[in-house]
Formats: C-alpha cells, structure tokens, sequence
C-alpha cells in the first residue's frame, strides 16, 4: 500500500471519528424536591389503586401515575397538596388526565391474557 492510500484512510478515520455526534435534547423541568419519598410514594400509590379494580395492566397506568405526580410536584408544594379540599381535588382531576392521558412506557412487554 502506498502512503497516499495510507494519507487517505487516516485523514477519513480522523474526519470521521471527529464528527460531534448529535444527541437528544431532554427537557429539564424543575419538580419540587421538598416532597418527603414517603409522599412521593403515597400520591403514586393513590393513583395507582384506582386502576386497580379495573384490572388495567401496569403497563398502561404506571406512566400515567408518573406524569400526575410530576403534575402534581411542579406546581404545588406538598403543604398546598394536603390542604387541597375535595371539590378542589375534583377540579384538577380533568386537568391531569387532559396532561397525562397516553402516556405509555417504552416498549411494555405484551403480558399475556389468563383465562378464567
């Protein structure tokens, strides 16, 4: 092999090897992190048990429980969350499905269905 083949190749390794790969934006949202894990774990469960009694798969309400309370941690702190009245809690349940509703996990397994 001659040095100008040998040039050639080097210089296309290093051009290549240098070329700035692009990478994915991720939107950085500030939650609020004075929520306590206990309550972050408590507001996910509450959501959670909802789906429950309808025997929807994990794999669909998991994302949804995810995204309402982030909805939750962005835009209320946790002492707002307890004094919440009812009728006001009623009111924020259109909000977080209007928010959240579709969100899926990546690539959910296919779970198999069990006759009964």
């Amino acid at each position: 092999m001659d040095i100008q083949k040998i040039i050639v190749c080097l210089t296309s390794l290093l051009i290549i090897g240098c070329t700035p790969i692009k990478k994915e934006v991720v939107e950085k949202t500030e939650l609020n992190v004075k929520y306590p894990s206990i309550e972050v774990r408590s507001m996910w469960q509450a959501c959670a048990f909802q789906f429950v009694p309808l025997r929807i798969s994990p794999y669909v309400y998991a994302p949804f429980c995810d995204c309402a309370v982030d909805f939750m941690r962005k835009r209320y702190s946790m002492e707002q969350v307890k004094a919440l009245k009812p009728e006001e809690s009623r009111k924020l349940g259109p909000l977080i499905n209007k928010e959240c509703q579709g969100k899926k996990l990546p690539d959910a397994p296919i779970q198999p269905s069990i006759a009964t």
